[in-house]
């Protein structure tokens, strides 16, 4: 039979990760905006790789 304490961790498990892809769903831009979100966040990593290089 399956632990209790084993259960309770699948269970904190389920609901992190279950809060961590909704809170990337919020993040999302809303359809009709001009870039994809692919493209911003590209873009943000070009910004990035910018400026480490200019440190």
């Amino acid at each position: 039979m399956i632990s209790a304490s084993w259960l309770d961790n699948l269970l904190i498990l389920y609901r992190s990760a279950a809060y961590l892809l909704y809170n990337d769903y919020q993040a999302l831009p809303r359809v009709g905006q001009r870039e994809s979100f692919a493209q911003s966040s590209l873009h943000a990593k070009l910004a990035e790789s910018r400026a480490a290089v200019l440190i």
